[in-house]
């Protein structure tokens, strides 16, 4: 448990923080394309260690279920992107094509999703 939790820890709060930094740093004009881009990378490749956290977490709650489990997450994960690309779109539209608002967001999302993973995850097997 403690394993996955630390590896969640550094795919949520790592892309959290670099997802903060651009929001910050973007609204105080010391940021270079540069440094935005390595910031964005960052948050991409830190999002990476979930496949040590949640990813093969279903294998320790349940063996034989793991592939539903793993399934099921991935379909409602690829249900919610899908809408948030045209959430993203219509908020860009109406704020004037300012992102820092949309960091903000998914900086917020990433925190909360994590402490709801730190409350409830637990990585005893629950099914067979």
């Amino acid at each position: 448990t403690n394993v996955r939790v630390a590896m969640q820890a550094v795919a949520t709060l790592g892309p959290a923080s670099a997802l903060l930094a651009l929001a910050y740093f973007s609204t105080s004009d010391g940021l270079s394309y540069e440094g935005a881009e390595a910031l964005f990378v960052s948050a991409l490749g830190l999002h990476a260690f979930h496949v040590a956290g949640y990813a093969v977490g279903t294998q320790d709650i349940s063996r034989k279920s793991a592939s539903l489990i793993s399934g099921t997450t991935s379909g409602v994960g690829v249900m919610s992107g899908a809408a948030a690309q045209y959430l993203t779109g219509a908020a860009l539209d109406t704020n004037g094509r300012d992102f820092v608002p949309l960091f903000l967001v998914a900086a917020v999302v990433q925190v909360v999703c994590f402490s709801l993973f730190v409350r409830w995850w637990d990585s005893e097997r629950i099914f067979e």
